[in-house]
C-alpha cells in the first residue's frame, strides 16, 4: 500500500501532465504511422489497423501506468479480465462479418498483426523509457 497522498498536493501533478502529453503523442504518432503504411491497400484496412492499434496501445498504457507506481501486472485479476474482454470484444468487431458492417472494419491478416505488434512493443519500449526520464 501507498501512503495517503498530501492534501496539498495537486491530483494531477506536472510531471504527470507531461507524462499524459508524451505518451499520447507517441501513441498518436505509432498509430497514424500504421494508417499511413497501409493506405495503399484500402482505407478499410488502414483504418482497421489504425482502430485495433488504439486499442491495443491502450491495453498496453494501463500496463505502463502500472507498472510505473511498482504494480505487478496480475495483482488486479478484476484489471485482467477488463483487459481480456476489450482483446476479445476487438476481435469480434474485426473478424465477425456484420460487426464489419457496422464499423467499417475489415478482418486483419497475420501481416497486419505483425506490424501491430511490432509498433507495440516499440511502444511499451520507447514510453517506458520517456515515462523513466520525465519521473526523474
Amino acid at each position: 500500500m501507498f501512503p495517503p497522498r498530501d492534501p496539498e498536493e495537486r491530483i494531477v501533478t506536472k510531471t504527470m501532465t507531461i507524462n499524459i502529453i508524451a505518451i499520447s503523442v507517441l501513441m498518436a504518432v505509432a498509430v497514424l504511422f500504421l494508417f499511413n503504411r497501409f493506405l495503399p491497400e484500402g482505407v478499410t484496412i488502414a483504418r482497421t489497423v489504425a482502430f485495433t492499434t488504439t486499442v491495443i496501445l491502450e491495453m498496453v498504457r494501463v500496463t505502463m501506468i502500472r507498472s510505473q507506481y511498482g504494480l505487478s501486472f496480475f495483482s488486479n485479476r478484476y484489471l485482467i479480465g477488463a483487459i481480456f474482454i476489450s482483446i476479445m470484444l476487438q476481435m469480434i468487431v474485426v473478424y465477425v462479418p456484420f460487426m464489419n458492417v457496422i464499423f467499417k472494419t475489415t478482418p486483419l491478416s497475420l501481416h497486419h498483426w505483425g506490424y501491430i505488434g511490432s509498433v507495440v512493443v516499440v511502444m511499451y519500449v520507447a514510453g517506458t523509457a520517456i515515462v523513466k526520464r520525465i519521473s526523474r
